[in-house]
């Protein structure tokens, strides 16, 4: 553990670069616990991915079962429940996490929602390249879960482009939340 920095070393420090970025992560690292606010907005976040993969369960009982398919449903529920759960971890393990989801939509409905708020959650919190690898996958996988999920009556090609188009809204929203987060940088004039 390191020892707490005393106003000596952290004045002293802060008039190097180096000593900046040190006073800078000692003063982020206090903030590792959650607020408030990130409480509610995990929590929102939980209820929002739950009540969705209640409605696709709802419409699915619903509809006439699919023969042969009772193992893939039993899949769906575990897959969404196990991703939805996994949304609080999405703070501290943001890619990692949309991974899994991404690898449970190749075949779950039901993750689907905890998915795509997982590719926020990237979008907000990592790199452009990053973000862009996962939402890679991202297509790859809804690629795969139209051939392993065909839905009566739908084309592929238009239940594609609408899981492509979901997924690209949730990474465009959080580009754009993430640019609205960084620190205006403006040219500096001359004098």
């Amino acid at each position: 553990m390191n020892a707490p920095a005393t106003p000596r070393a952290t004045s002293a420090a802060a008039g190097t670069t180096a000593g900046a970025v040190a006073v800078a992560t000692a003063a982020r690292a206090g903030q590792g616990r959650r607020g408030a606010r990130d409480w509610v907005v995990d929590a929102l976040l939980f209820v929002v991915a739950v009540l969705y993969g209640l409605l696709v369960i709802g419409g699915r009982l619903e509809a006439s079962p699919q023969p042969g398919f009772d193992w893939l449903f039993t899949a769906d529920l575990v897959a969404g429940a196990l991703g939805c759960a996994g949304l609080w971890l999405r703070r501290r393990w943001p890619v990692g996490l949309a991974l899994v989801l991404i690898a449970f939509s190749a075949f779950s409905d039901v993750a689907a929602g905890a998915t795509v708020l997982g590719l926020l959650t990237v979008a907000i919190h990592r790199d452009l390249r990053t973000t862009a690898a996962v939402f890679g996958l991202s297509v790859l996988a809804a690629l795969v879960y139209v051939l392993v999920r065909p839905q009566p009556g739908t084309p592929p090609a238009l239940l594609f482009a609408f899981g492509v188009a979901i997924q690209g809204a949730a990474v465009g929203w959080g580009l754009f939340i993430d640019s609205r987060r960084q620190p205006r940088r403006s040219p500096e004039r001359p004098r």
